[in-house]
């Protein structure tokens, strides 16, 4: 799926002429199994009404009436998962340039729509948790992700596991959420001795969990090593980094991180239970930026993520 997502990205121009300040045609297009016999398959975007002029009123339009030329239960979006998908892609692409009670409704709307069919409704939602959850997703983001649990736990008709799974994503999404301090964590330096997360005063943290068996994991490390930037970062007291080994004997622990640059922070953690209750560790590495007052800026990002952030 997701290996897909930079060649979905060419049909955005489409998108983008739509909610400028050019108007389209007002033509609403319906996909039938006629059409589809006889040319090749679009989707049906909504046709946005020539009063609307502002990119902004244009683009919450866009999303809030965005399936409502798709027929779910239509044999046609069965056989044509790629185009649900780039819909899907196309129609999240839009999300941060909108308000949050816009998002709701879009997704309100959606969820309305493809609860109707449960022969479409599982993929789809596959599909969600694919881009909006899967730890390593260039398009992952909780707060997105919560919006379609939160209206999808509203659905009576949920199965007892269904219901426990969504519980328990709701759950660790709330953990050490955007915004909010960081969970302390215990680790251990070199010398055995015991430190916390909150003593450590830095300006910001990057706060790196990882596996010393993990082939990514030293990969991203060769890669934070090397980078300009954060060595620049961190030479000017601007940021501390605080590797902590979470998986992994404490000789292959030692035997990595004697590879660190020295102004790097080196810790091994010794209860993983006690940190379990705190994080959830979903994929390694797992990263997470902090401020000064240890309040989280970006959870579970990809390095590459990180990089692009502060390229900004």
């Amino acid at each position: 799926m997701m290996n897909k997502l930079y060649q979905w990205l060419g049909t955005l121009p489409i998108l983008l002429v739509m909610i400028g300040c050019q108007p389209p045609q007002p033509s609403k297009v319906v996909v039938t199994m006629e059409q589809s016999e006889q040319s090749s398959v679009s989707f049906p975007f909504p046709s946005i009404p020539v009063v609307l002029t502002s990119p902004e009123d244009r683009t919450a339009y866009l999303l809030e009436h965005y399936w409502e030329n798709v027929d779910f239960g239509q044999h046609i979006l069965h056989t044509h998962d790629s185009l649900m998908e780039q819909a899907f892609v196309d129609f999240i692409y839009l999300f941060p340039s909108v308000e949050i009670s816009v998002r709701k409704e879009a997704v309100q709307r959606l969820m309305y729509h493809a609860l109707c069919d449960s022969l479409r409704f599982q993929p789809l939602m596959d599909l969600v948790e694919e881009y909006l959850y899967h730890p390593n997703s260039p398009m992952l983001n909780e707060d997105y992700y919560r919006l379609f649990l939160q209206e999808l736990r509203k659905e009576s008709k949920l199965s007892l596991p269904q219901k426990s799974k969504i519980d328990f994503q709701l759950k660790c999404i709330g953990m050490n959420g955007i915004g909010t301090e960081a969970a302390d964590v215990v680790y251990f330096n070199e010398q055995n001795r015991k430190f916390r997360l909150h003593q450590l005063v830095a300006t910001s943290t990057l706060l790196f969990f990882y596996d010393a068996d993990c082939d990514e994991c030293k990969s991203v490390l060769t890669q934070m090593a090397e980078h300009p930037l954060l060595t620049q970062l961190t030479q000017h007291g601007e940021l501390k980094v605080l590797t902590v080994c979470v998986a992994g004997t404490p000789e292959q622990w030692k035997n990595i991180s004697s590879r660190f640059p020295s102004s790097w922070i080196k810790g091994y953690v010794k209860n993983t239970g006690l940190l379990d209750r705190c994080y959830v560790l979903r994929a390694m590495p797992t990263i997470y930026l902090l401020d000064k007052e240890k309040k989280v800026i970006l959870k579970d990002v990809l390095w590459k993520h990180l990089t692009e952030y502060w390229s900004r």
